[in-house]
């Protein structure tokens, strides 16, 4: 009986280095993210590993990669998105349906994380980026539990990543929000704000691969060569690259200001707590 293949995901993190996940496409040299364009420039970059996008849906169901809940550019800015149908696509020229960006990351054989921004629509948004990109080429996250309910529902065999949400009062527990999930994350993607010492340990203790994510503060960098560490979604992949990779001053691009937004760069745990 011949095995499926391996998924993207599994050939890192575990002694083998970290995924450079290149957020929402490689825009450090485009004044575009989540669209063809930066789609196009991650294929050609030779450093990134995979792209990151975003899914969400229009008043008529339609699909698109965008990652506010409203238009951020364009004569409508403000205007949420689910007040827009197809028709209106033509009017943002940018802002893509899932359908033609599942296409070209499918004929450009790239790996693909897929955040799901809501829920409801899990199914339908599989059925087409599976039309596109072969199994072994994609993964999904979300913050959204029932998104992440409706993922593995789809398709139990799909890896499925936790965006752990920033610490409030009132919030459910990291502890809370994996047992009520009902499976076990692939993964857990931490932020800035939310990689304590106790999240971290919580992941770990399911027995959870870590994902960093946007990593461009000097402190996670640290954590580039640490076998723990799953992936990195970067707004700059050929910086991260460079480290994970050995070239030195890798981060002399970012400390130029090059690309992305700055992060803190006060560390909210130990990067040798692992």
């Amino acid at each position: 009986m011949q095995l499926p293949p391996l998924n993207w995901l599994d050939r890192f993190g575990r002694g083998r280095g970290p995924a450079i996940i290149a957020h929402r496409g490689n825009h450090e040299r485009t004044e575009t993210e989540n669209d063809l364009p930066a789609l196009e420039a991650m294929a050609r970059d030779g450093v990134s590993d995979a792209v990151e996008m975003d899914i969400r849906r229009l008043g008529d169901g339609t699909l698109v990669i965008h990652h506010d809940a409203a238009l951020t550019d364009g004569p409508r800015v403000g205007v949420p998105l689910g007040q827009l149908t197809a028709a209106d696509l033509r009017a943002y020229p940018r802002l893509a349906t899932l359908e033609a960006w599942a296409r070209r990351a499918g004929e450009l054989g790239v790996n693909v994380l897929a955040e799901f921004k809501e829920s409801g629509y899990e199914a339908v948004a599989l059925d087409v980026l599976h039309r596109f990109v072969a199994p072994e080429h994609l993964a999904a996250f979300s913050f959204n539990q029932r998104a992440l309910q409706g993922i593995h529902a789809a398709d139990p065999s799909l890896p499925v990543g936790l965006l752990a949400s920033r610490a409030k009062v009132g919030r459910p527990t990291l502890v809370d929000q994996l047992r009520s999930l009902g499976f076990t994350p692939h993964f857990v993607e931490f932020n800035a704000d939310n990689a304590t010492v106790e999240a971290l340990g919580t992941a770990q203790a399911f027995g959870i691969d870590l994902m960093f994510g946007t990593g461009n503060a000097a402190w996670q960098r640290e954590l580039i060569g640490n076998p723990a560490v799953l992936g990195f979604l970067t707004d700059r992949p050929t910086a991260e690259w460079r480290v994970r990779d050995g070239v030195p001053h890798g981060f002399a691009a970012l400390d130029a200001g090059v690309g992305g937004e700055a992060e803190p760069e006060q560390a909210p745990v130990d990067p040798g707590w692992f």
